[in-house]
């Protein structure tokens, strides 16, 4: 291994814990473990060191890239078009066996066991996740889990019962473990089949009316927010502008634009949940000139790229991080008249941000307290010649060379 984990998270130290008292070392070595989520990936890197081989995966970019430049693992990204076959947008092997998975379900097994680190999960999500996680372990396989206060214990044990023949519960540990609760669940029952929990809805633009389906995990995903709605009937495109759709979500901004403007579209988003939606929302909608794939902002879109327009409604930050990295990346790929459209609730910083590097930008509002600016990316204008300046000394003799000349003109 290329690096050791940092300080563990809450969850993920007492979930080893759990894991070394409950587990006998014999059933470690050869032994595949599934690890969901545990800090840093150190599960699946305890278990590999115990033997035994593990995947690590996340629905988060950028927790596995994390997990891949810790442990010197290449990622390689899912070339076709449409949603990967086994789930994964990006995948990736360690010598030692470690292997990591960018994706929103579990990566196919079978396995012997699997951790799961809810942490990172809302509830609803994490709900879903105990079918997927069931159905990738072997039919004498383990599921250990941990669950914060934001999970019911009720409803995460009766989760485990519709999908394991044995559940229990574990307790006796530490005071310093207070708040959370771990299970332990065996033989998971064979009958049954994992689903997305899918949410069905629909958006009406210029009398179009548009068929989009959310899930747990990504932002609003029963509707259409009524910010991004704004965005949509602010914006103003020609159809040979190439446009980006930055932190796509649920996709809808790129299914209403390659529709309604015929304009060739870029989808990205760190989100694999987020990936999903999008390219099902496009092919449900035959939004066939989409072009989707995972990328952390700018990170993962070539140098190369330019783009007319660049959409975006980014996530929220105290510190404004994302937002940052967003508006100057866009700066940099945006052409010559491109115009970058942000839909915002605080818009202070947004402004001052925007000018400073813009140089300016329109600003809309409306009623429900949501302001889309538009920030267009004008010529750099070449800067006026500085006449280089001498010591005292050469200024002083540049002077008296020029009475001179004077004195001969005279």
């Amino acid at each position: 291994m290329k690096g050791a984990p940092r300080e563990l998270a809450r969850t993920t130290y007492w979930l080893r814990t759990v894991l070394e008292g409950f587990l006998p070392v014999e059933r470690t070595a050869h032994s595949r473990l599934l690890d969901i989520g545990s800090a840093d990936g150190h599960i699946a890197h305890f278990w590999v060191d115990k033997g035994g081989l593990a995947t690590y995966c996340h629905y988060e970019l950028d927790a596995c890239r994390q997990v891949a430049a810790l442990y010197g693992i290449p990622l390689r990204r899912h070339q076709n078009e449409g949603l990967p076959e086994d789930g994964s947008w990006l995948r990736g092997v360690g010598e030692t066996g470690l292997e990591v998975a960018f994706t929103d379900l579990a990566p196919a097994g079978p396995y012997t066991l699997a951790t799961f680190d809810t942490r990172a999960y809302e509830a609803t999500y994490a709900l879903e996740m105990v079918g997927h996680i069931a159905a990738g372990l072997e039919h004498s396989g383990w599921l250990l889990s941990v669950i914060d206060e934001k999970i019911s214990t009720s409803s995460w044990q009766d989760r485990l019962n519709a999908w394991f023949e044995e559940v229990e519960v574990i307790t006796s540990l530490s005071p310093r473990a207070r708040g959370l609760s771990f299970f332990l669940a065996r033989r998971p029952l064979q009958d049954q089949k994992p689903s997305v929990e899918y949410y069905s809805w629909q958006a009406t633009f210029k009398n179009q009316t548009y068929d989009f389906r959310g899930a747990p995990g990504v932002f609003s995903p029963k509707a259409l927010d009524s910010g991004t709605a704004f965005m949509l009937d602010v914006m103003d495109i020609s159809p040979q502008e190439r446009c980006l759709d930055l932190g796509c979500g649920t996709g809808a901004v790129a299914v209403v634009l390659s529709q309604e403007a015929r304009v060739p579209m870029v989808a990205v988003d760190n989100n694999a949940r987020a990936l999903r939606l999008a390219t099902e929302n496009c092919q449900n909608n035959r939004a066939d000139s989409v072009k989707i794939y995972p990328s952390d902002g700018f990170t993962d879109i070539e140098s190369t790229e330019m783009f007319d327009v660049i959409a975006c409604n980014p996530p929220y930050h105290t510190d404004f991080s994302v937002a940052r990295r967003f508006i100057e990346g866009s700066f940099l790929r945006l052409r010559e008249g491109g115009r970058l459209y942000l839909v915002v609730k605080r818009t202070d910083w947004y402004a001052r941000k925007l000018k400073s590097l813009f140089g300016g930008c329109r600003r809309f509002t409306n009623d429900d307290g949501y302001t889309v600016f538009v920030a267009e990316r004008q010529s750099v204008p070449k800067r006026p010649k500085v006449p280089s300046v001498g010591t005292r000394k050469h200024q002083k003799r540049l002077e008296k060379t020029s009475r001179r000349k004077r004195g001969r003109q005279r």
